[in-house]
């Protein structure tokens, strides 16, 4: 029997935050990952995604890295649909079939919805707090889980999970956020306030108040000194690591007395999401 190929999310493995900043592709293909996957991550990093609501209509399309990814388990037949492989995890269940599903769904215990919804759900939900301006909040929420977007597997029946996707997120983030900054049209009122590095700390470990636990005194070191030092951003990085965190909510999360609330924030998030990639 062949042996299964190491997943994506397989490469970002205790990946340290300053090398997910660095986004240094030559330390994945030292790291043995596939030439084709390392070359066609270098075309997604160098892409220009200034706009929230383009980043947003990336999560649903198919490119060459996800067909070099996911090429062999294609639906024939139907666009950008796979059986997702199973997870590089021995607790996978016997006999688990691969979820059949669209690139961009997130598909848990039979029930799914895109990551668009969520990112419109996580932007509304943040832009209730003052941590950011509107913009950033909205930047934030659309490419935070970029990385799920490679990331995919088979965890259970019906339902996928998305093993290192906040490393593969912050790599990717920071090679967009670069392009950004250095894009001449957008006039300096318009760049975020915070600093890119910020950003990527927070797309980084958005996670770890939920799976980390102490998260705060394991990782302060390494945020400090990523941050150059200097405490007080450090302290504020960590804050707002807090905040997001505390709003990246799913469907799963509303009951169904909830359900209206749910439905409004997928609107408002859509609206914001749409006003500030255009205003």
């Amino acid at each position: 029997m062949a042996k299964q190929q190491k997943s994506f999310g397989y490469y970002f493995r205790n990946m340290p935050l300053e090398k997910a900043w660095e986004g240094d592709f030559n330390l994945l293909a030292k790291q043995g990952m596939p030439a084709e996957w390392v070359e066609a991550l270098e075309t997604v990093c160098r892409m220009d995604m200034s706009s929230a609501l383009e980043i947003c209509e990336f999560f649903s399309q198919g490119d060459d890295l996800v067909d070099a990814i996911y090429g062999e388990y294609r639906v024939y037949g139907k666009d950008d649909v796979f059986f997702f492989p199973l997870v590089d995890d021995a607790s996978v269940p016997k006999d688990t079939e691969k979820v059949c599903a669209r690139v961009g769904e997130l598909r848990s215990k039979g029930s799914w919805w895109d990551s668009k919804e969520h990112a419109c759900l996580v932007a509304s939900l943040h832009s209730e707090h003052i941590m950011l301006r509107p913009e950033e909040s909205v930047y934030l929420a659309v490419v935070h889980d970029v990385g799920k977007k490679y990331t995919a597997a088979t965890k259970a029946k019906d339902e996928l999970c998305f093993p290192e996707h906040a490393t593969v997120s912050a790599f990717i983030a920071g090679h967009w956020l670069r392009n950004r900054r250095k894009k001449e049209a957008i006039p300096e009122k318009k760049q975020f306030s915070i600093s890119d590095k910020e950003m990527v700390a927070i797309i980084y470990a958005h996670m770890f108040p939920k799976e980390v636990e102490d998260y705060r005194n394991k990782f302060w070191s390494e945020l400090l000194a990523f941050l150059g030092g200097k405490s007080l951003v450090t302290s504020h990085t960590m804050d707002q690591i807090h905040v997001f965190s505390f709003c990246n909510k799913d469907a799963a999360d509303f009951d169904e007395e909830k359900m209206c609330s749910f439905h409004e924030h997928l609107k408002k998030g859509g609206h914001l999401i749409y006003e500030h990639s255009y205003s």
